[in-house]
């Protein structure tokens, strides 16, 4: 959940944000443990736009020595340029980070879509990742879903995947190694609102505006068709895309 929504009193998860941690964990596994594998001793990561690191709790839970730089305009770093907090590193400047220290991966999740020079972002974050190591990205998909709901959450665009796959390609350092849309239900439910011209977000929510509880039957519910729509829709539209690319 990242600090936009919290500042909006939102306190319940949404089944899309359970889901998608749990499905990203599990299809980027096989990246993470060949460095893991190539590894003499625990990994470095940067996650810009952790939030509250609920996904970082969850990875962590599974590389429980990996040592995780967090980024996030929402921070308070206590006037100083990198917070120590309960063993993570948090950060609200990415500069603020000494230039030493080299990522083993890179994380950006719904995050990029908030930087105006998007590709100079990638660009950057490129420099700070060792040779071999893994860049990962999820965006929101299709220009023609820019609606209402993007204008409130702050995003300046969403990503059509030739023109995701072309940026990411043209940047020197870095391969495309996979990209895949996800979560083709939510795309038609956003498809419909948009062609109908419905207001998506009237009262300016954010999309983990959930009144059930994480262990209620409807999450459950929720949780489990998007997981199961994960599986099958990998060559679906979908309402995000995934990226994952490798410095070269």
């Amino acid at each position: 959940m990242d600090y936009n929504e919290i500042g909006k009193g939102m306190v319940n998860r949404h089944p899309w944000e359970l889901s998608r941690t749990q499905v990203i964990i599990r299809e980027w596994k096989k990246y993470l443990d060949e460095l893991h594998k190539n590894s003499a001793g625990a990994l470095k990561y940067i996650n810009i736009g952790a939030g509250d690191m609920y996904f970082d709790e969850a990875l962590l839970g599974l590389y429980k020595d990996d040592i995780l730089y967090a980024a996030d305009l929402g921070y308070d770093t206590q006037g100083q340029n990198v917070l120590e907090k309960e063993g993570r590193f948090l950060t609200n400047n990415l500069s603020a980070i000494d230039d030493n220290i080299l990522f083993d991966y890179a994380i950006m999740m719904d995050s990029l879509e908030y930087f105006p020079d998007d590709e100079g972002m990638v660009r950057d974050l490129v420099a700070r990742v060792k040779s071999g190591g893994y860049l990962f990205f999820t965006l929101p998909a299709y220009t023609k879903l820019f609606s209402d709901h993007d204008i409130h959450v702050g995003n300046l665009k969403r990503y059509d995947r030739k023109t995701a796959e072309k940026m990411f390609a043209g940047i020197d350092d870095i391969e495309l190694v996979y990209s895949r849309h996800f979560y083709f239900s939510l795309y038609l439910i956003r498809l419909f609102q948009v062609l109908t011209k419905a207001k998506i977000d009237p009262d300016q929510k954010v999309t983990t505006g959930w009144k059930h509880r994480e262990n209620s039957l409807m999450t459950g519910l929720v949780k489990g068709v998007l997981n199961l729509d994960y599986a099958l829709g990998r060559h679906f539209p979908g309402l995000s895309l995934m990226i994952v690319c490798k410095r070269k």
